[in-house]
This record gives C-alpha cells, structure tokens and sequence, in this order.
C-alpha cells in the first residue's frame, strides 16, 4: 500500500543509503498512473498468501 499511495514503483522515500537514484528519471518512468490488479514484488518478510 506504501507504494501505491506514494504513486511510484521505486524508491520508497527515503531511500536505502546504499541505493543510486536518478530522481528525474524515476520520476517519468516509475510512476504508478492506475492501480494494477496484481502487483509481484520482492520481500525479506516471511513469504505467505493472502
């Protein structure tokens, strides 16, 4: 939910220390214009299935 509100696939803000970023192209290109019906992505959480 952190990403849809943010409307951007990448970085969540802030972003990690270690991660190199190019704002300007992050913001035309990770942009989220609708809500998908299935979004994959990764996790260092405990993998279940809601």
């Amino acid at each position: 939910t952190k990403l849809f509100s943010m409307n951007r696939f990448y970085p969540l803000i802030p972003p990690n220390e270690s991660v190199s970023i190019e704002y300007e192209q992050a913001i035309e290109y990770a942009k989220i214009d609708s809500l998908p019906h299935l979004f994959v992505t990764s996790s260092d959480l405990r993998p279940f299935i809601k």
